[in-house]
């Protein structure tokens, strides 16, 4: 398992650092390096390098699409999670050609494991939210009751939301990115034809987001990026 969680993170550090890249500088990697770790989606996608799409490529033909699907199945959710992101940079600025990959993959009836995932991910995360809320609740009530009886306050902050969030953030951003450019991931979303089981994705995310809607305008406010960028 280590093995698989710390190939997923190499394989999405190189297409950070894009070794062979001509602007590949030592600067510009410690630039890249640090985006990577704040999970900032990288700069030579921003400014739309020709050689960051090549790699992205070059990275999915070489497996990269297989690699997360199957790891999509693990029991592991830090590799699941590690799946995701990687997914969500392979696919960065809709990249076309790796988003025809994964729609070929998805498109089969061996993709049921994936979808099942993506579900189970859904239902989790929903429990979280459920929970974290409710631990959100009784701090806030903790703290007023001690105000009205006149005890100071500790000075902690409320719990955030966004640690509870990550793998669903991750996972909204990479069904965002797997829609860019009208592709066909669209349908698949809606509907996995040769599945036993099809579930509507957009539609438990929409239900999602609705259920999580009264947190977002505190999240903005708190600048709590983590819930506010899926």
């Amino acid at each position: 398992r280590l093995v698989q969680l710390n190939g997923l993170k190499v394989v999405r550090a190189i297409l950070y650092l894009m070794p062979d890249a001509p602007e590949s500088t030592p600067e510009r990697q410690e630039v890249e390096y640090a985006r990577l770790l704040n999970n900032q989606p990288p700069l030579a996608a921003e400014k739309e390098s020709k050689h960051f799409a090549q790699l992205q490529i070059r990275l999915a033909k070489l497996g990269c699409i297989d690699l997360v699907v199957a790891c999509m199945s693990s029991e592991n959710s830090d590799i699941i999670l590690a799946a995701v992101m990687l997914s969500v940079t392979l696919l960065e600025g809709g990249c076309r050609p790796a988003q025809d990959m994964l729609g070929n993959v998805l498109s089969q009836s061996t993709s049921q494991p994936f979808f099942q995932q993506i579900h189970q991910v859904l239902e989790d995360s929903v429990a979280a939210l459920k929970t974290q809320k409710r631990k959100i609740k009784q701090a806030a009530a903790e703290r007023d009751a001690n105000k009205a009886a006149g005890i100071a306050s500790t000075g902690a902050e409320l719990p955030s939301l966004g640690g509870s969030l990550l793998c669903m953030t991750e996972l909204i951003k990479m069904m965002r990115r797997m829609c860019m450019g009208q592709h066909m991931l669209q349908d698949i979303l809606r509907n996995q034809k040769l599945n036993q089981i099809s579930i509507n994705f957009l539609e438990e995310v929409v239900k999602y987001l609705v259920a999580l809607e009264p947190e977002l305008t505190v999240a903005i406010q708190d600048v709590d990026v983590v819930v506010v960028e899926g």
